[in-house]
């Protein structure tokens, strides 16, 4: 029997399948070609060619709905959810065969609005004003059945764990959910696996769109707050980089894409993407892994505008590309002034390259080239962000109380970056410059930023601008205060011997440092492992005192009482379904990396006396030359995330 032949060419139809990654320019020709404008033979050829090309290079035309036969999602009470994703065994090929537990959609919208208020100004890489919107989707979605996007998704995951992972005991009056502030922190590392879990699967089978890149810069910022900058977020942050790439975020402003440059994605794609090139270039000189000393975002390689200084509700479709001058606050100042400081990370590479090979660092000469550009970037900072009380901020620039304050906080934060970030630039001269003259200047930068540290840090705990916000972020915090603690105790022995004055003022600055992180102990593992490598070298050189307490097994959690199974769910194929989640095994505190932690080491400093004692026993003349500062600024490791 003859086959009938096309209504169409074979040909025509084919491009018309392809999305417009693909077809880059010939999106136009298929357009004509629906408008009934036929095209040319050459533009036909061309056409067809650029279809074969895209099948021999492999390219990707997935689309970014989860297919329900490998995954499904539920609703429940966010008490029943023990664990976020359970397996489901002998599942049928139609019936999914892992499902993700949501909270009910009540709930959500609260931790959406815990979200909001109190963890995406630190990275700021969403729009604010869409994400009710999305979580009402989301949610849709679930309740109509329907297609569900993986981006989405992952970005709501991603959001319940760092909104559960900055809970606090005020929250748990505000908004209820939970009657302490524990538990949520327990679920967070579930919520966070949970999201990993997802991407993993998604990126096998789907396409992963902007919210998914977002939902992964915000599990790398939870993760790194548990224990440290490490492989893992290191990964992650790769990962992200490389999904950012395939949907095109590194070529927003090229010439083909002038119809979409003005649009409120384009934006939020150019901050997601300058916030991805910016940790990459941070990375670059504050990872010590293999890859210290290399970063993968090249300014020929790309070709995205930076994003611009503007609130979000100034972003919006057809939006003119013109920012507000910085003398402004707004909600991106922070983010702007931070890829200026990643800039100067990434000249300090180019200058030296090799860096892993030189255990001095860059040369002197180049240090203060560096130093040069960071006091340039200093004068440059705006008064809102440096001397500013939120209460001066919110009347000068007539803005709200709330977000007067989170300007604030972002301003501290900025500050004590930069100063962290000149410590471990003249750290290698400085230590030299105790002997050697020549370095002195080094010396007198590194002290006099480290106690830029503790003083803005001092200010900020008590001024009390927001708990939420500092559960977020422990190890930032603990790791700036660290470094500057550890400079500190080094000025202070070296200035022992040589009888200098105000010794007393640098008693108080180290046991003001001392507190800081005994405070965040709890919060952190990296705040942990901070002030017990720094008591363990004092203790070897017979400084700290000899406190130990016995090693602890792993914590283990267990489930609410109320987290009990309810009665099964029968799918119309017959396969038993669960509705609620089931009552999993014992949870491990440590599941966001799967790893058991131990808590050991010295027992804490539990009171002033005791760190008063600790500095006091400086002055029993300890031979300075006998401390191995080396391994207490090793402490510092795969932790830094500046």
């Amino acid at each position: 029997m003859p086959k009938e032949p096309p209504n169409k060419s074979a040909s025509i139809l084919v491009p018309t399948a392809l999305n417009s990654h693909v077809l880059g320019n010939f999106g136009d020709t298929a357009n004509e070609t629906q408008n009934g404008a036929a095209p040319s033979q050459n533009e036909q050829l061309d056409r067809d060619f650029a279809w074969l090309e895209s099948i021999y290079e492999g390219t990707d035309c997935a689309s970014d709905v989860i297919p329900s036969t490998k995954v499904g999602f539920r609703t429940c009470s966010l008490q029943l959810v023990a664990e976020p994703e359970q397996f489901v065994p002998g599942s049928s090929s139609c019936d999914p065969s892992i499902i993700f537990w949501l909270p009910e959609y009540s709930e959500a919208k609260i931790l959406v609005e815990k979200f909001i208020k109190d963890v995406e100004p630190i990275h700021h890489i969403v729009l604010t004003q869409s994400l009710p919107a999305t979580l009402e989707r989301v949610y849709k979605s679930l309740t109509q059945h329907g297609q569900i996007k993986s981006g989405e998704m992952i970005l709501m995951l991603s959001i319940f764990g760092a909104a559960l992972h900055s809970w606090t005991a005020d929250d748990c009056h505000t908004f209820g959910l939970f009657t302490n502030s524990p538990e949520p922190h327990r679920r967070s590392a579930l919520w966070v696996k949970a999201t990993e879990d997802l991407v993993d699967i998604a990126h096998r089978s789907t396409k992963i769109s902007l919210e998914g890149i977002q939902g992964l810069i915000i599990v790398v910022f939870i993760s790194a707050s548990y224990r440290g900058f490490s492989r893992r977020c290191w990964f992650l942050m790769n990962n992200a980089l490389s999904l950012a790439r395939e949907l095109g975020l590194h070529c927003i402003d090229h010439p083909s894409n002038a119809d979409t440059a003005n649009t409120a994605e384009s934006e939020v794609g150019r901050r997601v993407w300058w916030y991805l090139v910016a940790s990459d270039w941070a990375m670059a000189t504050k990872y010590n892994g293999m890859a210290r000393g290399t970063y993968s975002c090249h300014q020929r390689h790309m070709m995205t505008n930076k994003p611009l200084h503007l609130n979000d509700e100034d972003v919006f479709d057809g939006m003119p590309r013109v920012g507000r001058p910085l003398t402004e606050p707004t909600q991106m100042t922070y983010f702007v002034l931070r890829i200026r400081l990643n800039e100067i990370s990434r000249s300090i590479v180019d200058r030296a390259p090799l860096m892993t090979a030189l255990p001095g660092g860059p040369s002197y000469d180049v240090v203060m080239d560096i130093d040069t550009d960071l006091q340039s970037l200093f004068n440059d900072i705006p008064p809102f962000f440096t001397s500013m009380t939120p209460f001066e901020i919110a009347g000068r620039y007539r803005l709200s109380d709330e977000r007067a304050k989170v300007i604030a906080r972002l301003g501290r934060d900025f500050r004590t970056i930069c100063y962290a970030t000149r410590c471990k630039l003249h750290l290698p001269y400085a230590r030299r410059g105790y002997k050697e003259p020549d370095y002195a200047t080094s010396r007198i930068l590194c002290v006099d930023s480290a106690r830029l540290i503790i003083k803005t840090e001092s200010d900020y705990q008590k001024n009390v601008l927001d708990l939420g916000f500092m559960r977020y972020q422990p190890l930032r915090y603990s790791m700036t205060v660290f470094l500057a603690c550890t400079i500190l105790l080094m000025d202070y022995c070296y200035r022992k011997q040589s009888s200098c004055p105000d010794q007393e003022r640098s008693r108080t600055e180290i046991c003001a440092a001392l507190s800081m992180l005994e405070a965040t102990r709890s919060e952190s593992e990296v705040a942990s492992k901070f002030l017990d490598s720094l008591v363990t070298v004092l203790r070897n050189n017979g400084i700290a005192p000899p406190k130990r307490m016995q090693n602890v097994g792993p914590e283990t959690v267990i489930p609410s009482a109320d987290a009990v199974p309810t009665p099964p769910y029968t799918s119309t194929l017959g396969y038993t379904l669960p509705v609620a989640p089931l009552n999993g095994s014992q949870l491990e505190a440590s599941a966001v990396g799967g790893e058991v932690t131990c808590t050991g080491g010295f027992e804490a400093l539990d009171s002033g006396s005791d760190l008063n004692s600790l500095v006091r026993s400086l002055d029993q003349g300890v031979d300075v030359g006998m401390i191995e500062w080396d391994d207490i600024f090793l402490g510092l490791g795969d932790s830094s995330l500046l």
